[in-house]
């Protein structure tokens, strides 16, 4: 094998192997905790917060309300956009303090970081960390 083949498959390998790979956000998972602007977000085990992606749509449970929109997911960033919510109202009211901390951290988040059954997503002033649904 000449040369310069040899180069060629090289490097057709590390292309394919950089574009395949890591683990990905898509799939259902759980909030098990986060924080906004340092304060931690409380959850009512009744009521939990979920997120589904799957590719660019992004939908799921904020405790009370159903909520839909979009993801862009590019290596380690992130981006929620055209974020739409029902507008239930849920009692006790630490329900809806729970939506509204988790609505504007999913907002703020500019971070995405997939690893084993764990999804966290940073932004500058919150944090939310997630389980994967199946775990």
């Amino acid at each position: 094998m000449g040369m310069k083949r040899l180069i060629a498959l090289l490097a057709l390998g590390l292309v394919a192997a950089s574009c395949g790979g890591g683990p990905t956000p898509d799939g259902t998972w759980i909030l098990e905790r986060g924080s906004l602007d340092g304060a931690p977000i409380v959850l009512v085990d009744s009521y939990p917060v979920t997120m589904q992606i799957d590719g660019s749509d992004l939908t799921g449970t904020a405790a009370c309300n159903e909520y839909r929109g979009r993801a862009r997911v590019a290596g380690s960033s992130f981006s929620a956009s055209d974020v739409a919510v029902t507008e239930m109202a849920c009692l006790p009211p630490e329900v809806m303090d729970s939506e509204a901390g988790f609505l504007e951290a999913i907002a703020d988040a500019t971070a995405i970081e997939v690893a084993d059954d764990r999804l966290v997503l940073r932004g500058p002033r919150s944090e939310l960390i997630f389980r994967a649904a199946s775990s």
